[in-house]
């Protein structure tokens, strides 16, 4: 260990994998290797397929593959282990888990049984209940219980939107911080400012996986509106859950000649679509941060879509946010926005702004502050 460098284990589900490996998070990969950096880091990595290799490494942590078929409780167990190995061969001062289930909980015991400190991240489904779906940690007992419990007893509690924390607060965390560290766009370009619109139709963007709740219903309704009233073009990038449903509905609604499903897309191609379009569409039901909207903002887009997570924060100062589900109110605003040059700019220019102060950088450099205020034991 050198010197004034904390000791920290990280707990993850998964995500520290080179891309193309099957286990590649881009923003949680990078956040690890910035973190690397000025911490002695272990990763221990619960992985929905066991690697080739039980060791590897991400930027200059260490990364443990642990094998993810146990159940529940069994993930939080094993988590336990490889942490109080890993604490017997140099120790730890700070066991910090990215989301609550079952990572944040196994650092959270972990760091009561090793006398060390703990961190929890929430970052995804920890606040919500989407019944029809069958989404969220609140819906069940067997959820909400060790949810509510790793957010409570951790030693420091991190958000990814003020959306997510207050509802969190709402749930009865209550608690003097809970730190909000949305990430920055992890694909690492400076943020761009652009100047109005492409020539041509309008170029409509939605970067997600093609999955019942990131609500890409409302999106292509949305799109119908929008190309009633101009002429416009979506690209929809992300895999198809669905069997083809989506391309279905867009046929039943007219506009299939005007959507491009470009697929599942590496990270590393995903400056190409970015620079393409002029307007991100995010529908999702539930969110809490996305990434996909740090990225768009780097890269000069603007950005519309359902008001929750980070998109609440950013509306309506930055971004366009209307209700979860409300196709006609997005196509409404947008419609709007358009025939606004003035509202436009000022949007483009707040999330412009946003994204320049909130980097990739500010993202571990806020993690690398927190660190180091708990392995100090404040």
């Amino acid at each position: 260990m050198k010197p004034g460098r904390p000791r920290v284990a990280l707990c993850i589900p998964g995500g520290a994998g080179a891309e193309g490996s099957g286990h590649f998070i881009p923003a949680l990969r990078a956040l690890i290797e910035g973190l690397s950096e000025g911490a002695d880091l272990t990763v221990h990595s619960l992985g929905p397929r066991h690697p080739p290799s039980r060791e590897g490494t991400c930027g200059r942590a260490r990364v443990i593959h642990l094998d993810a078929s146990p159940g529940g409780a069994g993930k939080v167990l094993l988590l336990v282990r490889s942490v109080a190995a890993e604490h017997g061969r140099g120790g730890v001062d700070l066991v910090h888990g990215v989301w609550a289930l079952p990572s944040g909980l196994g650092a959270v015991v972990a760091a009561r049984l090793l006398g060390a400190r703990s961190l929890v991240t929430v970052q995804g489904g920890e606040h919500a209940a989407v019944a029809h779906l069958g989404y969220g940690s609140m819906l069940r007992a067997r959820t909400r219980f060790p949810t509510l419990l790793a957010c409570r007893r951790a030693d420091a509690l991190a958000a990814v939107s003020e959306d997510q924390a207050e509802a969190l607060r709402g749930l009865g965390v209550r608690r003097a911080a809970i730190h909000v560290i949305p990430y920055g766009s992890p694909l690492r370009v400076p943020a761009q400012r652009r100047e109005g619109l492409h020539p041509g139709p309008l170029r409509l963007l939605a970067v997600s996986s093609i999955h019942p709740l990131k609500g890409h219903e409302t999106l292509l309704r949305a799109f119908a509106l929008i190309r009633a009233a101009q002429a416009a073009v979506l690209r929809v990038v992300g895999g198809d859950q669905r069997g083809g449903a989506m391309r279905a509905l867009a046929a039943e609604l007219g506009v299939e000649r005007d959507v491009q499903w470009a697929g599942e897309a590496p990270a590393s191609a995903m400056h190409e679509h970015y620079a393409w379009g002029d307007i991100l569409l995010h529908t999702s039901l539930h969110e809490a941060q996305p990434v996909v909207l740090a990225e768009a903002a780097a890269a000069g887009l603007l950005v519309a879509g359902s008001r929750t997570g980070l998109l609440a924060d950013l509306s309506p100062g930055a971004v366009v946010g209307v209700p979860q589900g409300d196709h006609e109110a997005l196509a409404r605003a947008i419609v709007h926005l358009l025939a606004d040059a003035g509202a436009m700019e000022r949007r483009r220019e707040a999330l412009h702004l946003w994204a320049r102060m909130h980097t990739m950088e500010w993202t571990v450099q806020q993690y690398a502050a927190l660190y180091r205020e708990l392995a100090a034991g404040r």
